[in-house]
């Protein structure tokens, strides 16, 4: 070892430098080998790695279990953000999870290659899966909320949310198909969350009757040849999702059947994650498709010339009746 002119010590040895090294990693699992900080009532430690599996855990979970979010859970798609404030964010990477040592890590999707080493050093990782109906759904509310330590929590929130979509799913109107179309251009057909959405709220699905399963682009020969009553459009309002410029609602014949016909839009953050939102998603359908399916005046309103352009304002929730509040 030499001095440098400032007076600070550097290594100059190879046989020092990876003695150091040696001493550093011996530290870190010591640390890891010791007992992770109590929480209240010795709540499981949790970390979650995307916004949909952030929406679980602000859900189900005490804040003082939350060790941190996902970059985007106080981001315009993510229903919780206000409930995120304050809290933690992460990008998920493999050394921001072994520092912060939880002992779980939710996900939707994504970093499935470092399950294996998190396990190795007692952190589990698990994988939200609301699926397609709200059958899965209550069951997924019931597992992760037994997974936080929160059976209580889950059980509430349960009751609430089945009790809720019956309601929604009591309310008669009359038969009107309603086709589905997001920003990129798909459409929602049986076997997805959002096709549930439209026939809890009351409405026939377009798509299903041509036998749509999954997400799938939206035909516009069929949707020209044979129009649905409604048009729902999704995640126009998010400027993190790119618009299909290409897609059919860029087509002049489309373009002239929105104009002239009922639309709704439905905020992103509402269906943005598989059904955990899925009644506030009804709800708002039906509110919206009732103002639009009776409006007399058949001038262009701001949702279809936000569907034409393939944006709609950041407050959706201000929209009514056709017009944005000012």
């Amino acid at each position: 070892m030499r001095i440098h002119e400032n007076g600070v010590y550097a290594l100059m040895e190879n046989k020092v430098y990876y003695r150091l090294r040696y001493m550093i990693c011996l530290t870190l699992l010591l640390l890891f080998s010791l007992p992770k900080a109590a929480v209240a009532a010795d709540l499981p430690r949790v970390v979650s790695t995307d916004y949909c599996a952030d929406q679980f855990v602000l859900a189900l979970a005490a804040r003082s279990q939350i060790l941190a979010l996902s970059k985007y859970a106080t981001a315009s798609h993510s229903y919780y953000a206000d409930r995120a404030q304050g809290i933690r964010q992460t990008y998920g990477s493999t050394e921001d999870l072994l520092g912060l040592q939880p002992d779980i890590v939710l996900r939707s999707w994504g970093a499935a290659r470092r399950t294996a080493l998190l396990n190795k050093v007692n952190i589990h990782v698990d994988v939200v899966d609301p699926g397609p109906d709200m059958q899965a759904l209550l069951a997924e509310v019931k597992r992760v909320g037994d997974l936080l330590g929160q059976p209580a929590a889950a059980a509430k929130y349960q009751q609430t949310l089945a009790a809720d979509w019956q309601t929604l799913g009591q309310t008669s109107r009359q038969p009107v198909r309603a086709a589905y179309l997001t920003a990129s251009g798909f459409t929602a057909g049986a076997g997805t969350f959002v096709n549930t959405i439209i026939k809890q709220a009351g409405y026939q699905s377009w798509a299903e009757e041509y036998g749509v399963v999954g997400w799938a682009p939206l035909s516009l020969e069929q949707l020209t040849l044979d129009p649905p009553d409604l048009l729902i459009g999704s995640f126009f309002d998010l400027a993190t999702v790119p618009t299909a410029y290409w897609g059919p609602q860029r087509h002049p014949e489309l373009a002239q059947w929105i104009s002239t016909r009922p639309s709704v839009l439905i905020p992103g953050r509402l269906v943005s994650c598989n059904g955990i939102f899925a009644v506030e998603a009804g709800w708002y359908l039906r509110q919206e498709a009732e103002k639009a399916l009776t409006v007399r005046n058949r001038s262009v309103t701001e949702p279809q010339k936000k569907l034409l352009r393939g944006k709609i304002p950041q407050n959706p929730q201000n929209i009514q009746e056709g017009r944005t509040s000012s």
